[in-house]
């Protein structure tokens, strides 16, 4: 391996990553990494394996997943390589990268993607949001991306955008897509 490919992993901290293995080969990789977790230092792991007596519906969700592993840790090249010789795993999700010569980098899977991935396995609906479960006066939160935790009143709709005055003194509207609000339940109601 390049040294290209080790600055680069040790670079991340911890991420998660996902294996691709054999598919029906996720549980045995999960007992050999909970085995051998005291070398591979594994921070957590996300396995989409349905449990028993689930209904055919609810293990439909996991066919979408056959072959993938996914797991938190801080990588470099020895952990990698250890990694790789598990029986049944075949490489890491990886991409292509050209800037220094032909190297495949494992990819990071941000967490806020992974939050949602763990929700739909254990059958939490996940609804986009739309301009009519809010109303002019409620008041929100910011849920995610830059601006989350600031809480605010909804000045306007359009579309699917909510305009915020910010309770934290911006004094002017934001403009914030309605799928990153949560409406605020406040102790007098």
């Amino acid at each position: 391996m390049s040294g290209l490919l080790s600055d680069r992993l040790i670079a991340n901290g911890d991420a998660w990553y996902a294996l691709v293995n054999s598919p029906g080969r996720e549980v045995d990789i999960k007992n050999h990494i909970i085995a051998n977790n005291d070398t591979l230092n594994i921070v957590d792991m996300v396995i989409p394996e349905p449990s028993e007596g689930r209904r055919k519906e609810e293990q439909n969700r996991y066919r979408y997943f056959l072959g993938y592993v996914f797991i938190k840790t801080s990588l470099n090249i020895q952990k990698y390589n250890k990694i790789l010789n598990i029986d049944g795993v075949y490489k890491f999700l990886e991409n292509l990268c050209f800037d220094k010569g032909k190297v495949y980098i494992p990819v990071c899977i941000p967490e806020d993607q992974m939050l949602r991935l763990k929700e739909y396995l254990n059958g939490i609906i996940i609804v986009t949001k739309n301009k009519n479960e809010f109303d002019i006066g409620d008041d929100v939160e910011i849920m995610s991306g830059d601006l989350k935790g600031i809480n605010g009143k909804i000045m306007s709709l359009t579309n699917n955008y909510a305009g915020l005055i910010a309770k934290n003194g911006f004094n002017q509207i934001i403009r914030v897509p309605v799928d990153r609000i949560s409406r605020l339940i406040l102790n007098d109601e």
